[in-house]
């Protein structure tokens, strides 16, 4: 019983959600706003597999290596091996805290940008999307220096 109420609660956010979208004077711009962002995260959760699947290859490459025996003994020594992994290691996870940052940026502009949007729409006023960027851009200056003036 509780999860057929939970659907129909999802139900009718998805119903006002879209005719916020289709009834509204900034439904081109609301759909704008996800679009971009919905392509923006695609494209960075792209970029982020392909740039980490090859490194990550070599990563358990060079781990399966420390496990095999070595015939020479002109081979480099194990402790080499470990402190090469080590250092993989660190480069993926600045690259992984890289990519966080840059998905933790465009996530909330985009949630700012559509809660703006919202907000405007709710009042029954247009909005370009050139003043949705000049207000988001303000909102945010007014905001680091607030944040600096405390």
């Amino acid at each position: 019983m509780g999860q057929c109420l939970e659907f129909l609660g999802f139900v009718g956010i998805l119903k006002e959600s879209i005719k916020v979208l289709l009834q509204s004077k900034n439904g081109k711009l609301i759909a704008t706003i996800t679009t971009i962002s919905i392509l923006l995260n695609f494209l960075l959760s792209s970029s982020f597999i392909l740039f980490t699947r090859p490194f990550i290859g070599d990563l358990l490459a060079k781990q399966a290596l420390l496990y095999l025996p070595t015939q020479n003994s002109s081979d480099t020594d194990p402790a080499d091996k470990f402190v090469d992994i080590k250092h993989d290691i660190r480069i993926l996870l600045v690259v992984e805290f890289a990519f966080f940052l840059a998905s933790f940026t465009i996530s909330l502009f985009s949630i700012s940008s559509m809660i703006l949007a919202s907000a405007v729409t709710y009042y029954g006023k247009s909005l370009s999307f050139k003043d949705l960027l000049s207000r988001e851009l303000l909102w945010n200056s007014s905001s680091k220096k607030s944040i600096k003036t405390c």
